[in-house]
């Protein structure tokens, strides 16, 4: 997958954990650990190859500024897999139980 940027980009991976979510690449600075609890405000897709990340930047001057980090996917984002991401994320209920 890549993380798109207005110069250029990055090569790397999105793991996915009930708690948080990692950008991995061997560009150090590009790396990025989201927890969902704390650091992720939304999640979105309006393409299936596409998927983007709204997230506080932990800036030590503004702590209430997010950024949007916009990933192209090199396989099919899984609509299930997308719809449980959204669920955890905003606490929202699934039959009959949270998704935590």
């Amino acid at each position: 997958m890549k993380h798109d940027r207005a110069f250029g980009g990055s090569e790397g991976e999105l793991e996915f954990t009930a708690n948080a979510i990692y950008y991995v690449t061997k560009d150090k600075t590009d790396g990025r650990t989201w927890l969902m609890d704390r650091d992720v405000v939304s999640v979105w897709s309006d393409d299936p190859y596409r998927l983007e990340v709204r997230a506080y930047d932990n800036n030590r001057r503004e702590f209430s500024r997010t950024g949007t980090y916009k990933f192209d996917l090199k396989e099919k984002l899984n609509p299930e897999f997308y719809r449980e991401l959204k669920l955890r994320l905003y606490g929202l209920e699934t039959n009959n139980e949270v998704i935590r």
